[in-house]
């Protein structure tokens, strides 16, 4: 069966009368297609058994359940005796589906059920990751109620506020910070917030950071700046200089935010910047004669 076909299949169990523990087996065995019921009942109709779609999909009836929002099998299940923290795979639990599906319903039977809040997948995301990564800020603060790592870290280093602020949800970025998230925290390559804020030109989440104390001036493992990233928005750009960014800070290649302004010819940019750093003295000699070649120093 496709994933589609298995979400089909339980939307039609969910809305049957009388559902419960005492026949959510057979009712699933009616539906299924005669190969999938054939290797469930190889494994003696084992409620934890691993179903495996057309797309390769490896998962069990409760992660179907939970990403689809079917309360009435997720109790079921459970009630018949499912893990809640079992893994598809992904890694993933089915408290990660219901937290990136917003069911959050589901979301409290599940822990209410004994639910692991800080599971992580292949990718170490936890479901607060998810939550603050679709802006869903019920689930994102039932997950924090009931002990969810607001500073934890995924494979890349990210945390979910780094999610939070690349995704652009401001009321989830007040909410993790309100819980104890760390407004400077890096990830892998060194990137805060304040970075993934900067170059998807948010004002609102940049000034959120700043106001509740990241620092305008820390640097990337490029030596980048979030003033680097945001040489061409304006509005950004002048927040950061205001909150004391430095406008002749060089990256790893020594080239500062003002020299991005000249290549991509921003002249408001060039403007503003120009008053407090002089290209001509701070560019290496290369980059210099690259950008004269660009023909951009002639804005000046």
């Amino acid at each position: 069966m496709t994933l589609d076909d298995f979400l089909k299949m339980l939307a039609e169990v969910d809305y049957t009368s009388g559902l419960s523990k005492n026949n959510i087996v057979e009712r699933i065995k009616t539906k299924l297609e005669r190969i999938d019921l054939q290797r469930w009942e190889d494994s003696g109709f084992n409620i934890n058994h691993i179903f495996t779609t057309h797309s390769a999909v490896e998962t069990t009836l409760l992660h179907f359940a939970a990403k689809s929002g079917y309360e009435n099998i997720v109790i079921a299940l459970i009630e018949y005796g499912a893990y809640v923290d079992a893994w598809d795979s992904d890694g993933c639990t089915p408290l990660h589906f219901a937290a990136e599906w917003n069911h959050k319903g589901i979301l409290d039977i599940l822990i209410e059920s004994g639910a692991n809040v800080n599971a992580w997948d292949n990718d170490v995301c936890t479901p607060l990751h998810l939550a603050a990564e679709g802006g869903n800020e019920s689930v994102v603060r039932a997950l924090i109620a009931c002990g969810a790592d607001v500073n934890a870290q995924n494979s890349d280093g990210h945390t979910p506020l780094h999610f939070a602020t690349k995704s652009g949800y401001e009321n989830i970025v007040i909410a993790l910070i309100e819980h104890g998230a760390y407004v400077d925290a890096w990830d892998n390559y060194r990137s805060t917030p304040l970075h993934f804020a900067a170059e998807s030109d948010n004002e609102k989440i940049v000034r959120t950071l700043i106001e509740h104390g990241a620092c305008v001036n820390v640097w990337d493992s490029c030596g980048r700046t979030p003033l680097h990233f945001a040489s061409d928005h304006e509005s950004i750009r002048d927040i950061l200089i205001e909150s004391g960014a430095y406008v002749s800070k060089q990256n790893n290649n020594r080239y500062a935010p003002l020299h991005s302004a000249i290549e991509w010819g921003c002249k408001d940019v060039i403007s503003s910047l120009s008053g407090n750093a002089s290209p001509r003295t701070e560019m290496a000699v290369g980059r210099v004669e690259q950008i004269t070649l660009a023909g951009r120093l002639e804005l000046f």
